[in-house]
């Protein structure tokens, strides 16, 4: 069965440049691969504050590795593309794309952010440890748990004008040195109070701006709750208002299968779950992945698996006799 995307690590898919150390600001320039893309990464680290800066044309799908065993708080602007948020143990990930603003303070977090391939991606990454927050005396007068991401929800928002008028200062900086750190650590400061001075009335958790990306999620999830249904892409289509064409283009695009193959796999991961841990007749399988006929589930299933239905099912009674 075809595969879903396989992401790169991002650590992997990077050239060092260049790095220097200098008052008190670690700078790190990065280039990617070619055969990967084409683009830079910039990291500066100071003072509990980690700020990235990612600008590329990604051919292959990417993926950055994250983990946090004490607080942060994490502030992602997307100014063109889409970053895909997805902490481990966690079903649904979140989207972020082009205008938005991923807003998190995280007790521990352990995820990935994701960069899917044929998109121009330019973004900005800071990540606020609690020396940074408590240097500023952010927890005395807000309390961090107001943006604290929880089962799933996080604050993603609409990037105001003045936000984005910070952004394009920061990006198109060339300071070198003192002159850096303060600039940075001031427009840092500058877009934690934006954020701040918004609140967190009449924002919903992980609300969606109606881009494509979030309609593929959606199909994706809509086929995962109904596996034992049979759908076609004009009634997947007219679920999420989105044109058959475009359906079928950016679901292959974003997961790395076509939608036929992602609900077939669903499908047979189900029975094959459903075989191996009771007694529950076939035929009653075969319909809850949406086969009425059990000559067809079987055909299906061995094609799967190699193995019929039930020669797997006594396979996996043999493995945990």
């Amino acid at each position: 069965m075809p595969q879903a995307h396989n992401f790169i690590s991002l650590a992997e898919a990077l050239l060092p440049e260049h790095s220097h150390y200098q008052c008190g600001l670690d700078s790190r320039h990065y280039r990617m691969q070619n055969h990967l893309g084409e683009g830079r990464l910039e990291r500066y680290h100071f003072d509990g504050l980690f700020l990235s800066r990612f600008e590329a044309n990604i051919l292959e799908p990417l993926e950055q590795l994250q983990q946090a065993s004490r607080p942060v708080m994490e502030l992602a602007y997307v100014l063109q593309g889409e970053l895909v948020v997805a902490p481990k143990n966690q079903a649904q990930p979140l989207l972020v794309e082009g205008q938005e603003t991923y807003l998190a303070y995280l007790p521990h977090f352990q995820g990935t952010f994701r960069y899917l391939p044929q998109t121009s991606y330019r973004g900005l990454r800071i990540t606020m440890t609690e020396a940074f927050i408590q240097k500023h005396h952010l927890d005395e007068h807000y309390p961090m748990q107001q943006f604290q991401q929880t089962h799933g929800k996080a604050m993603v928002r609409p990037q105001q004008l003045k936000v984005q008028e910070v952004l394009a200062e920061l990006l198109n900086d060339h300071r070198e040195g003192t002159l850096k750190r303060l600039f940075l650590e001031a427009k840092v400061l500058e877009l934690l109070t934006l954020q701040l001075d918004q609140g967190t009335e009449n924002v919903e958790p992980g609300a969606a701006s109606g881009h494509v990306l979030k309609k593929m999620y959606e199909v994706r999830q809509y086929i995962g709750q109904h596996l034992d249904e049979q759908h076609t892409l004009p009634q997947l289509a007219r679920l999420v208002g989105i044109n058959e064409s475009a359906l079928k283009r950016e679901f292959k695009r974003v997961f790395g299968q076509t939608v036929f193959e992602y609900a077939q796999r669903a499908r047979m991961e189900k029975a094959r779950h459903r075989l191996a841990i009771g007694a529950q007749p076939i035929y009653e399988i075969a319909e809850a992945v949406g086969y009425k006929n059990s000559t067809h589930f079987t055909t299906a299933f061995k094609k799967y698996t190699g193995l019929t239905p039930k020669a797997y099912r006594k396979q996996e009674a043999a493995y945990s006799a």
